[in-house]
Order: C-alpha cells, then sequence, then structure tokens
C-alpha cells in the first residue's frame, strides 16, 4: 500500500467517522440542509488540499533557487556538465524514494 492511500484511508476513516459522532451526537440543532453543509465543507477541504500542495510546491521551488543563489550543495564542489548532475541528481531522488518506501 502507497503513501498516498494511506493517507487517503485516514482522512476518510475520521471524516465518516466525525458524521457518524455529529448524527449520533449532534451539539447544536442544524442551522442549514445536511447536504449543502456537508457540500461546502468538502470544498473547503479541497480548497485547503490545493493550496498546500501548491504553498509547498512553491517553498521547495524557492529553496533550492535560494540554495543554488548561495552556492550550497554537494554539487556545487564539483565542476561537472549538466547532464552528469541532472543524471547524479536523478539517481540520488530515486535512491531516496526506495529506502522510504524499504523502510
Amino acid at each position: 500500500m502507497d503513501a498516498n492511500t494511506i493517507r487517503f484511508s485516514v482522512f476518510l476513516g475520521v471524516f465518516l467517522s466525525m458524521l457518524l459522532l455529529e448524527r449520533l451526537v449532534p451539539r447544536h440543532p442544524l442551522v442549514d440542509s445536511k447536504p449543502r453543509r456537508l457540500a461546502i465543507n468538502m470544498a473547503i477541504t479541497g480548497l485547503d488540499i490545493l493550496a498546500v500542495r501548491l504553498a509547498f510546491g512553491a517553498a521547495a521551488v524557492g529553496a533550492a533557487q535560494f540554495a543554488q543563489e548561495k552556492g550550497w550543495g554537494v554539487l556545487n564542489y564539483w565542476d561537472l556538465p549538466a547532464w552528469l548532475e541532472f543524471l547524479l541528481t536523478l539517481v540520488f531522488l530515486d535512491l531516496m524514494i526506495y529506502i522510504q518506501h524499504v523502510v
């Protein structure tokens, strides 16, 4: 089972548990219709997921640009051709994903 499946399963389990708990032990009377409220909550959740993914993606790109400007990183110590730097980076990232799955 991959990480995204696990995350989605946990999210779905908690979400359904909260729906059931809300039905069994209501804290206050419903003001709006249940389907409308559910649709609004799902839309907010979707926007939140999208915003977080965009923010973390932008942060990673910004951090990479900052590190490149400062000359940080192992590959900055050697004068290698761009294609070799790309290949080494690809192999390293693949190795990290492999280690993540093994551990």
